[in-house]
């Protein structure tokens, strides 16, 4: 099985940022203690307005997983208002990590 990496972009509608902020960092240390989470760092745009997560699973099933918990619910039932749209998620493939 091969690692999964994940980007995913999170833009927070005018005014929520600071809340969309906290909600979010509340919810990392639950994802760290995920089997198969190897990296999950959130990330600001240095201009502002959008959040960016990299993360690294152990695969996709350790992923699916992750995806389906209750706390990644609850997060986004927590969060889903203050979301100027979907997620951008993309899953990428290693080429050359070293």
């Amino acid at each position: 099985m091969s690692k999964c990496y994940v980007t995913a972009i999170i833009t927070p509608k005018a005014g929520q940022e600071e809340a969309l902020k906290k909600a979010t960092l509340d919810n990392i240390p639950l994802v760290r203690k995920e089997p198969g989470c190897l990296r999950y760092d959130l990330h600001a745009l240095a201009e502002g307005g959008k959040f960016l997560f990299y993360e690294i699973w152990a695969d996709k099933a350790a992923l699916d997983v992750h995806a389906a918990s209750a706390h990644m619910a609850r997060y986004h039932e927590k969060t889903d208002h203050l979301l100027a749209g979907p997620l951008e998620i993309r899953i990428w493939s290693a080429l050359d990590t070293r």
